[in-house]
């Protein structure tokens, strides 16, 4: 009996970082695809070299924005894989993962506040 329902559980844990990680991945290709969308505004506006430098930036914010939520669906499925399959090994690569990624995570968010201030 519980060998099926750890089956159905390991299964379902399998779909649930598959999920989490094809998340991540739709918010970065989504944070690029509108960041294309706005330079392409941008380039083609007959407006001032202000308004360029507008879309400029908020390109750069909304990629930021989204490659952050992505890092941060990332994670998660990095947790959840160790969870389910725990090692030292594992566990070390989690720790060093989740160092990589604060610090990545870190850098943006301080570009992400000196591109709001432009805005």
């Amino acid at each position: 009996m519980f060998e099926n329902l750890e089956q159905g559980l390991v299964i379902l844990i399998d779909y649930l970082a598959w999920g989490f990680d094809a998340t991540g991945v739709m918010a970065v290709a989504w944070g690029g695809f509108a960041a294309v969308i706005f330079l392409l505004v941008g380039f083609f506006s007959r407006d001032t070299k202000k308004n360029q430098d507008y879309y400029i930036y908020k390109s750069r914010k909304v990629f930021v924005t989204k490659i952050i939520l992505g890092l941060e669906f990332f994670l998660a499925v990095d947790v959840i894989k160790t969870v389910q399959h725990p090692s030292w090994t594992t566990l070390g690569q989690l720790g060093a993962l989740v160092v990589i990624r604060s610090a990545l995570t870190y850098f943006l968010n301080k570009e992400l506040k000196e591109v709001e201030e432009k805005i």
